[in-house]
């Protein structure tokens, strides 16, 4: 029989960015998919119960769990690692797990597995490359800080997986004496079936929403572009076709505190209150049957890695309205109609009397793909070790 490769996978659930957080759950259904004699033996490092009963859920037959209070929680131990990496580029106290026999750790991060020595096999995985294209919309620190990550992986060189084709090629743009190895694996949902025995009629009477709405689903994050969607809204009002747009989503952002209340001023100056619907984080499964029901779900984002949204929609045959971004282009091409992203009159007409499409697919085999791709990146990267720098 065929060794079962032994891999670490890093899990945290964090509804501040839940598309990570899924992005695990999503890979670990789709190495579900493969036959048996490929599924790797996954060792899952989690720091807190939160999510861990939705690992648990999915019930794959090679898993074990550890429990993981990184020592880098220490304040002190963060500064003597820091101080200690100046002078010998090493951390001195390493508190993560020393599998030798581990053929992959994913996501890595570099400031824990930059000095694993015993663990060479770590694949990094970039979303994408947003704050250098839009700064603006974080902070210098974490635009720095970004940035120094991944000249550190440039540096090393590390191996990395890129969400989408858009992604892998804004690195090489970015970075062009870069020698990574560098993999694209296009990510795919798995959805259960709960979400279909919901009660529209009960969910929509619980969120105000009339049988006929569209809907949102993006983190109120200022590149999710919201304020475009709501002049579309704005204007339909304005010419006598007012519609009605469900918005969900965490309503805060560390990084631009104010920018929810901004969104909220706009629908209160511009008289819209009853064309939104601000639902905040839902559940997962009523996030799901409101967009399943939906005329048709919007993202009008300016940029993206790789959309759970998208991922979600296609998964169920619903058609969509997307800002035309490339990533978008790459990500999908039918039941969809494309406007320019901050073209608000663009994105109006489409949403006036608009009629949904009905294009059906066979989603699974974007599921079986994505499984079928870490499969090959794992053969690919047997017995490959990146040098450390000297």
């Amino acid at each position: 029989m065929a060794k079962r490769y032994r891999i670490i996978l890093q899990y945290s659930y964090n509804d501040g960015w839940i598309a990570g957080s899924y992005y695990i759950l999503n890979l670990i259904e789709a190495l579900k998919l493969l036959p048996d004699s490929e599924k790797p033996q996954i060792t899952l490092l989690y720091n807190s119960k939160d999510g861990i009963e939705l690992v648990e859920k999915i019930a794959y037959p090679y898993l074990t769990f550890k429990f993981e209070k990184s020592a880098y929680s220490s304040i002190a131990i963060r500064v003597v690692n820091k101080a200690f990496r100046t002078v010998f580029k090493t951390n001195l106290f390493d508190p993560r797990p020393k599998n030798s026999d581990t053929d992959l750790v994913f996501p890595a991060h570099y400031y824990y597995h930059l000095d694993l020595l015993n663990n060479k096999k770590k694949l990094f995985w970039i979303p994408d490359f947003q704050e250098h294209f839009l700064p603006q919309f974080f902070t210098q620190e974490e635009v720095d800080g970004r940035k120094a990550h991944q000249q550190k992986l440039v540096d090393m060189p590390a191996q990395i997986v890129f969400s989408s084709q858009s992604a892998q090629s804004d690195f090489f743009n970015l970075y062009p004496k870069a020698k990574n190895k560098t993999f694209v694996m296009q990510f795919a949902v798995n959805h259960s079936a709960d979400y279909l025995r919901i009660d529209i009629d009960r969910l929509c009477e619980k969120f105000n929403l009339p049988e006929k709405y569209f809907f949102c689903a993006n983190q109120f994050w200022a590149h999710k572009n919201h304020i475009t969607l709501l002049k579309a809204i704005a204007l339909l009002k304005k010419n006598g076709n007012p519609i009605v747009v469900a918005f969900s989503g965490k309503q805060s952002d560390y990084r631009n505190p104010g920018f929810f209340e901004e969104l909220q001023n706009f629908v209160l100056q511009n008289n819209i209150q009853d064309n939104v619907r601000f639902l905040g984080f839902i559940d997962r499964n009523d996030q799901l049957a409101l967009m399943k029901h939906s005329q048709a779900v919007v993202q009008p984002s300016l940029f993206e890695g790789w959309s759970t949204v998208v991922e979600d929609v296609k998964a169920m045959n619903q058609s969509l309205i997307l800002s035309d971004i490339p990533v978008h282009r790459e990500q999908i091409s039918r039941n969809v109609d494309f406007f320019e992203p901050e073209n608000a009159a663009q994105l109006a007409e489409i949403l006036e009397n608009y009629k949904p499409k009905s294009e059906i697919s066979d989603y699974k085999t974007n599921i079986t793909k994505f499984g079928e791709t870490f499969r090959n990146i794992l053969e690919q990267i047997k017995g490959f070790e990146y040098e450390k720098k000297t």
